[in-house]
């Protein structure tokens, strides 16, 4: 997918910016129109709903279904994100990798994924020395099943799904621009998970 490069422009500068809860106006030529930005946990239609499963490539080029990262008793986390070694993608993934331990330590999962090609996020995962699996969803299959919001209406947006111990949704995260955020939301819920155990 190539997106124009006035819009890339404009999602690489909000990159490096930090918003929560704010209006943001796009303007060129006839083009002007708000949005806004809400860094929440969001009320989604697979709440309290079991985890959808389907196969996707890893950067190994090997076929996992999602199913074996669900449920077996401990946590799960599965975020989405829009590109590997955008700005503020990295600077999320990266806030994984450096929390990994505490997943870890609670047997608890944790699955990125993105649109990205199979050899693209080899290269990120080594590049980034990433201990969890990116998974390769080109044409959006993952996206559709998990309902995963667009931003602006076109641009692959930036979710992450809490998942319990039996397998079920308990929480969505999604903020375009709150990178921190997403691993903030996942550790709490994780140690909650051990601390309800």
């Amino acid at each position: 997918i190539h997106y124009p490069t006035s819009i890339c422009t404009f999602i690489t500068s909000l990159n490096k910016q930090k918003f929560s809860n704010s209006v943001i106006t796009i303007q060129k030529k006839s083009f002007n129109r708000k949005f806004t930005y809400s860094n929440k946990m969001t009320k989604h239609n697979l709440m309290d709903q079991p985890a959808p499963s389907l196969v996707l490539q890893n950067q190994e080029g090997e076929l996992v279904e999602l199913k074996s990262f669900i449920g077996n008793g401990k946590p799960s986390i599965i975020f989405f994100y829009p590109k590997d070694e955008s700005y503020g993608c990295t600077k999320e993934v990266c806030g994984f990798r450096d929390s990994y331990s505490v997943f870890s330590d609670a047997g608890a999962t944790v699955v990125g994924i993105s649109s990205d090609p199979v050899d693209r996020h080899k290269r990120f995962s080594d590049t980034q020395g990433l201990q969890f699996p990116l998974l390769s969803d080109p044409e959006g299959e993952a996206r559709k099943l998990y309902d995963v919001p667009k931003t602006l209406g076109f641009l692959p947006g930036r979710a992450t799904f809490l998942i319990d111990k039996g397998g079920y949704v308990r929480d969505v995260f999604n903020s375009m621009m709150d990178f921190e955020g997403h691993v903030k939301k996942s550790v709490e819920f994780v140690k909650n998970q051990v601390d309800n155990n």
